[in-house]
């Protein structure tokens, strides 16, 4: 009974580790070190095939920093500073190096050649967690909630920003999401306690923009939701002044314990603050509004439509890493099938919440294809107008994966609730628009 209650978690977990493979188990490590057999000395004596996909930052930059910093914190020394660089760089004094977002602890307990696969498996984990948590607050299954984390863990930015710290930082996006449904649903200051670790998380992830992202669509999410309860409020009789009242209590609470937030990463967030004032970004300024071509769209459903980019014959003159938008073919039929059944969400207890997931997916995919009033308005927000566009596909990614779930909810308690004859001509109907 127990093994049939966790079995979804443990396949699930399995599908996870599977995929990071031997380096979990001590052989290899975590990393495109192989890529260093393409250089000057190593190329002489190492052979065989190596990565080509430019992850070189992870190795020379993000472990050795990680590396560092671990090894004089073990020793006694919090290291604000390396001043072994020309120059000197910051360490610990900034949140770059993500290792204060609770992922990145395992560094300070394993063996660097350890860390880098089990950080990325507790990653993982988080995003399943994080999506169960959230899927049950909004009325679902928990093995639905597993099957929007999977595909949220393995969408093309979770995956394409391996050992970055992006997808550390928006790892944390499900419980973020679920953090601000029990503040909307609830309306108390128990109900937002997490709503601070979950924020302070991510802000000790290390990069801003992605934060921003999240941000920005939990920010778009809640104030979708707290329109449409005010609007169902008055309808069904109830006063629209008290209904606001219970809204403006939950912005309170979320914008007071947001604060709290700040106030955990202080430590770093004033070093960084320093830091990047005294930096010239005007090489990024339009980053914001270089937008990836449409066709790349592809990938969302083909990831390999141009080309392995794995093997060197990718036949875009984008890096891979920003620009594959992979969704799955079957996540995306889920998400059409979630979408002809809109109007009879079962998730009841969030009432239009996938109206709003629908529109943060499509709003945000016209800045990052096409440009136009969108963009501009989008490039207004600040980290965005200096980042490639094509980042924010990660935040895009989580609202598919919701949308996935929504469908695979409608099939699971179509099926349950024997009305599988009219559902299977649903899903004749949209697959064959699918294909």
């Amino acid at each position: 009974m127990v093994l049939k209650k966790y079995l979804p978690w443990i396949l699930a977990v399995g599908v996870c580790a599977y995929t990071i493979g031997l380096p979990l188990l001590g052989q290899n490590v975590f990393l495109g070190v192989d890529l260093l057999s393409i250089f000057s000395p190593w190329n002489q004596v190492l052979e065989g095939n190596q990565t080509r996909i430019p992850v070189s930052d992870v190795w020379d930059n993000v472990i050795p920093r990680r590396a560092l910093s671990v090894e004089r914190f073990r020793g006694g020394d919090f290291a604000f500073w390396d001043a072994s660089s020309a120059g000197g760089r910051e360490l610990l004094a900034v949140p770059s190096s993500g290792l204060f977002n609770p992922i990145n602890w395992v560094y300070f307990v394993t063996p660097i050649s350890f860390a880098p696969g089990a950080a990325k498996l507790i990653e993982m984990v988080v995003v399943l967690g994080g999506s169960v948590l959230l899927w049950r607050r909004m009325g679902g299954t928990a093995a639905v909630g597993l099957v929007v984390g999977l595909v949220f863990a393995f969408s093309g930015f979770q995956v394409s920003w391996t050992g970055w710290s992006q997808t550390g930082v928006l790892a944390w996006l499900p419980l973020l999401f679920w953090a601000v449904e029990r503040v909307l649903q609830d309306r108390t200051l128990k109900s937002a306690l997490p709503f601070p670790a979950i924020l302070a998380a991510m802000l000790l992830g290390g990069f801003p923009a992605v934060i921003v992202h999240a941000a920005l669509v939990a920010g778009i999410y809640g104030i979708v939701r707290i329109a449409a309860d005010a609007h169902s409020s008055s309808s069904n009789g109830k006063s629209l002044r008290n209904s606001f009242v219970g809204s403006g209590k939950a912005l309170l609470f979320l914008s007071v314990l947001g604060l709290l937030a700040v106030g955990f990463a202080a430590f770093q967030l004033t070093g960084f603050e320093d830091s990047i004032s005294q930096r010239n970004l005007n090489y990024r300024a339009n980053g914001g509004t270089a937008i990836v071509k449409p066709k790349v769209l592809v990938t969302a459903a083909v990831p390999y439509a141009f080309g392995d980019p794995n093997e060197g014959d990718w036949l875009l003159n984008r890096n891979p890493v920003e620009a594959l938008a992979y969704i799955g073919s079957g996540a995306l039929f889920l998400g059409a099938l979630g979408l002809a059944s809109l109007k009879n969400n079962p998730l009841t207890r969030s009432r239009w919440a996938f109206p709003a997931i629908l529109g943060i997916a499509v709003f945000f995919t016209i800045p990052q294809y096409f440009r136009g009033p969108v963009s501009d308005l989008l490039n207004l927000v600040p980290t965005i107008s200096n980042n490639p566009i094509g980042r924010i596909r990660g935040v895009w990614g989580f609202m598919f994966a919701m949308l996935a779930g929504l469908g695979a909810e409608v099939l699971i308690r179509a099926t349950v609730q024997g009305a599988w004859e009219k559902r299977v001509r649903i899903v004749t109907i949209v697959g064959s628009a699918a294909l």
